[in-house]
């Protein structure tokens, strides 16, 4: 991909399960960007054709907004950004004791861990019970340092699981299923990554993994899921 230009075609084969499928895939921009704003699918008789332009929604005002790890730092600030626009906000974290100060008319708190899918599940189901999610923050996160060849199997799993495959998980259970984005053609997902996942460094090259992860995944997801206005 590293010579093509906007307005190219590149072959891709994609695979579902046993099934092959061989497809042209022709890259989009805006103009004046230098990122890939859309995609489109050509092969026999099948033509999937995916746009990036903002979804027509009420995403600007009197939104529902989900966030995760809001104990310290980026998560509380975002919290407490969301609630003085006048949004309604969910806020998260495994303590709730931690953000019971954060609660207000318009934040509730609510106990989620990452790691811990029922967790996730009630969260969610929580959350919509006082009104649809608009916006999923996916903040909550730890970095694990160390040398590379030295940290245990179970250190790389806690790691991918927190940083990586919890926030998916997460992801699914507010897009998916009744009352989800997909069902509702809208909705905002905010991935807090890092430029760790543009440059590695020494020492926490786990971390620098999953933050490098999440920027493959948050490409992929959001070509996904803009025919759903998402």
């Amino acid at each position: 991909m590293e010579n093509k230009r906007v307005g190219d075609t590149v072959k891709v084969t994609v695979f579902r399960g046993s099934k092959r499928l061989d497809v042209s895939v022709q890259l989009e921009a805006r103009p004046g960007t230098r990122f890939l704003l859309g995609w489109r699918l050509e092969t026999g008789g099948w033509r999937v054709i995916s746009s990036l332009q903002p979804p027509a929604s009420n995403l600007q005002s009197d939104m529902h907004v989900l966030i995760t790890g809001c104990s310290t730092g980026i998560g509380r600030a975002a919290v407490e950004a969301f609630a003085r626009a006048g949004h309604q906000v969910s806020a998260t974290a495994r303590n709730l004791a931690a953000i019971e100060d954060l609660r207000s008319g318009n934040v509730q708190v609510l106990r989620l861990d990452v790691t811990d899918r029922e967790s996730m599940r009630a969260a969610v189901e929580a959350a919509r019970r006082c009104a649809p999610l608009d916006v999923l923050v996916n903040n909550a996160g730890y970095g694990q340092a160390g040398p590379l060849t030295e940290l245990s199997q179970e250190e790389w799993l806690e790691q991918f699981q927190t940083n990586v495959f919890g926030l998916m998980e997460l992801t699914g259970l507010v897009t998916n299923g009744p009352g989800g984005m997909i069902e509702r053609r809208g909705g905002r997902i905010i991935m807090i990554t890092s430029v760790v996942a543009l440059v590695a460094t020494p020492f926490s090259g786990a971390y620098c993994a999953t933050k490098f992860a999440l920027r493959a995944i948050s490409d992929s997801l959001r070509l996904e899921l803009a025919p759903f206005g998402i």
